[in-house]
Parts: structure tokens; sequence; C-alpha cells
């Protein structure tokens, strides 16, 4: 659930407290928004979390920074 957002809105960067394996994110760059399960939580402050993404482009995991700014938590 999406509360509130809309897409070119400011959002707040999650940090590592507000995240757990199996949260879900939004990744929405405008050329290829999709969803991601948090499969690894970072165990340092900045530290990328190991997260892997259901794109219908390019299913595939990685590491990425909480506070990027394409990527949103949808649930915890």
């Amino acid at each position: 659930m999406m509360q509130g957002w809309q897409a070119g809105t400011e959002h707040t960067a999650p940090c590592m407290n507000d995240v757990t394996v199996g949260t879900l994110v939004r990744w929405y760059h405008p050329r290829d928004t999709c969803f991601g399960i948090v499969l690894e939580v970072p165990t340092q402050e900045g530290e990328s979390a190991m997260i892997h993404w259901a794109s219908k482009k390019n299913p595939h995991k990685g590491r990425y920074p909480l506070d990027h700014r394409w990527m949103q938590i949808i649930s915890k």
C-alpha cells in the first residue's frame, strides 16, 4: 500500500531500523518501475541491502543502498 505516495514526490529515506528480511520495496525510476524483496539487511550504517527485484525487463538481485533516491519501502 503506497499511502500518500505519488510519482515525483519526495519521500523519507529508509534507515536500517525500518527494514527487515522480507520487506517489500519499490523501485520507481521513470524507465523501469518494479517491486523487490529484501533478502539481507545491512549490519552496519552505510552498507547496502541485498534485494531481489521482480522486474519484467530484468529480474535480478543485488546490493542497493537503502537511501537510494529511486527506492521506497512499501511494507515492513
